[in-house]
């Protein structure tokens, strides 16, 4: 994220602030270079700037509540 031009690595950082203060459960790992967020060892979001394209490519999975089995 810190390797991005401006103003994608203030959006980022702003993205990843959110990220955390929002979901305290959430950790942050690198996978494919991407910066990932893992909530329960599933992936739950993930950030990326495609090369020589001005957008900011994000994915959000929607976790279901854990079920428990009786």
């Amino acid at each position: 994220m810190l390797n991005q031009q401006e103003p994608f690595r203030s959006i980022l950082l702003h993205l990843q602030s959110v990220i955390e203060r929002t979901v305290p459960d959430a950790s942050l790992k690198y996978k494919w270079k991407l910066p990932c967020y893992y909530v329960a060892d599933s992936p739950f979001c993930y950030l990326n700037v495609p090369i020589k394209k001005a957008y900011i490519s994000w994915f959000l999975a929607v976790c279901p509540p854990n079920k428990t089995r009786r």
